[in-house]
């Protein structure tokens, strides 16, 4: 359910990444783990973020992903969405508690 391919990506990361939900849930029922990270860190949630996938954001939470989890070079989900000015995401990532801190990077 976890398995990785060479990059360190998982059928969640992959999932997330893709807007796909209905995988998600499918894979989250399976027990995927939830706060799985790539090779360079990034979580499901920090992709889904990135990309704008509102739903899988919701879908993340909901399944307590870790909100202010960072990567590799100390990012978060809060900081991708923000800097990829998804307002949708931005807004329901602050409704589950995620704490703003700027880092100097925009």
């Amino acid at each position: 359910m976890n398995a990785k391919d060479e990059k360190g990506t998982t059928a969640l990361l992959s999932a997330a990444s893709h807007n796909q939900p209905e995988i998600i849930k499918m894979l989250l029922e399976k027990s995927a783990d939830v706060d799985v990270r790539d090779q360079d860190g990034n979580t499901a949630l920090m992709m889904a973020a990135a990309q704008g996938h509102t739903d899988i954001v919701q879908i993340l939470l909901e399944k307590v992903a870790k909100v202010d989890e960072k990567n590799r070079d100390g990012l978060t989900p809060f900081f991708y969405a923000a800097s990829a000015q998804r307002t949708k995401v931005v807004q329901v990532l602050t409704e589950h508690g995620t704490v703003f801190i700027f880092m100097g990077r925009f």
